[in-house]
């Protein structure tokens, strides 16, 4: 079969030569897809009737819908499809829109928790505010041992998750084993839970606010609003908003958190679409904008498509100065279509570009000022002192307990507020999770061992140092710290 198909191939490149693949095209290419190709472009210049790019393509999906089964072939041609646009259109089954939807909204039915494996039990990490998890008496610390009666001991995590999950206003039983050895059965009646999308704290001198903003969901716009309004009540006009990790979502939150600070009629991005064929701008609206506020605007590598509109409006509007690294560089739209039972599409429709028209896809936006975070061996001047002679438990509160939580955040088992001397449940669920995680026994108790370990734990590890952030406060003229 392989002499029979060498010598095809070699009799159809005497009359019709292989186009050579493309950067953009599979490397690995099989000889019998080369063949093929040669064949579909002979037939397509020899044959006597003629045949075009779009009956040879017809003809082919009918063969496939008649050797595979019906949603098969329906899922593998409309893959096949998409395959063929660019790296953000896509083709999606019902679930996959159902997910995808869910990590965009940053909205799902549930009870509104974060979980994490300990020792085989789904653990409790935290509630989240105002969710029917935080209402019911759940505590972090808590094992999930069954839901609806169903044992989820050494189950999967996402797994445990999707069946605590289900439709909004229908109940779900947990059973759970609380830290102090109590089995209860606790009945959560699902809600629809809003994931945080905005994240702030302000420093201890309170004159400038560090926000996060993770990704622009559906309601980013007005969670930033909330946070914006808080801090300016209390006087602050520093901003650091950091924008590293996040890939996007809504450009319309973009927009909006961008007119909180441009003037009416300033541009925010121009759009570019085959259907107009013309630069199509988007601009702010706001006769109000705060234009006093100082803002420094934090990007990486990772800073993609909403986040390079938002970027790129404080940039080019004089409005920010922006540290870090070159943006990604994704600047295009996607538009998701249904079909019903089908599934549904998601399309580049159309190209965004900087106020001053400059080009952001495949290019990204530079900072005003390049700065690289370090990569470095723990010192000991990283983090504050212990004195390894004092066990600390829920409840207590002392200066060494922050020495704990910040050798915690360093490994990565810590996201709460390092600056706070409160021992607390979430610090509690952290040591259990250093604990099991390094051979200890985990019950939550930071005893010297468990500080002695965890100390030579960090010693040993690689951090990274934010320099990024350090280079956003000196630029305000303040500090994170007191």
């Amino acid at each position: 079969m392989k002499r029979f198909l060498c010598l095809l191939l070699a009799m159809l490149l005497l009359v019709c030569p292989v186009v050579q693949a493309t950067e953009a095209e599979e490397t690995e290419i099989t000889e019998s897809y080369t063949v093929i190709k040669a064949l579909r472009n002979y037939l397509k210049g020899i044959y006597q009737f003629g045949v075009s790019e779009e009956e040879l393509l017809d003809s082919l999906i009918k063969s496939i819908f008649k050797e595979k089964d019906d949603n098969e072939a329906f899922e593998f041609v409309a893959d096949a499809i998409t395959d063929a646009l660019d790296d953000y259109s896509v083709y999606f089954t019902p679930e996959e829109m159902q997910e995808f939807s869910e990590s965009v909204d940053a909205v799902f039915a549930g009870i509104g928790v974060t979980l994490v494996n300990i020792d085989g039990y789904a653990s409790v990490m935290n509630t989240l505010p105002n969710t029917p998890a935080e209402s019911s008496g759940l505590m972090a610390g808590d094992k999930i041992i069954a839901v609806d009666g169903e044992s989820v001991i050494n189950t999967d995590i996402d797994l445990v998750s999707s069946r605590i999950r289900g439709e909004k206003g229908t109940d779900v039983v947990l059973t759970v084993l609380t830290l102090n050895g109590e089995t209860k059965e606790i009945k959560i009646t699902r809600d629809i839970v809003v994931i945080p999308s905005v994240e702030s704290v302000i420093n201890e001198k309170g004159d400038t606010a560090y926000v996060v903003i993770t990704q622009f969901a559906e309601d980013t716009g007005n969670q930033f609003k909330r946070i914006y309004d808080d801090f300016k009540s209390k006087g602050i006009n520093n901003l650091i908003l950091d924008l590293r990790y996040n890939s996007g979502g809504y450009t319309s939150q973009a927009e909006k958190i961008a007119s909180m600070f441009l003037p009416k009629d300033s541009v925010i991005y121009y759009e570019n679409t085959r259907s107009y064929n013309t630069n199509i701008p988007f601009v702010s609206s706001n006769e109000n904008a705060d234009t006093k506020t100082k803002i420094v605007v934090l990007t990486n590598e990772f800073t993609a498509s909403a986040s390079e509109i938002l970027v790129g409006a404080l940039k080019e509007n004089d409005r920010a100065t922006i540290i870090g690294t070159n943006t990604f560089g994704k600047g295009t739209m996607q538009n998701v279509a249904s079909m019903g039972e089908y599934g549904s599409v998601k399309v580049t429709f159309a190209e965004f570009l900087s106020p001053k028209k400059n080009a952001i896809n495949k290019v990204g936006i530079a900072p005003h000022k390049v700065v690289e975070n370090e990569v470095r061996k723990a010192q000991e001047s990283d983090v504050k002192p212990l004195s390894f002679k004092t066990k600390y438990f829920v409840g207590d509160e002392n200066e060494e307990v922050k020495a704990i939580k910040e050798r915690l955040a360093l490994l990565g088992l810590f996201a709460g507020d390092t600056n706070s001397p409160n021992y607390d449940t979430d610090t509690e669920l952290a040591v259990m999770r250093f604990q099991e995680a390094y051979g200890l026994y985990p019950y939550g108790v930071a005893d010297i061992n468990t500080q002695l370990t965890l100390h030579t734990q960090v010693m040993c590890s690689e951090i990274v140092v934010d320099t990024q952030l350090e280079e956003a406060y000196k630029f305000l003229g303040t500090v994170m710290g007191k």
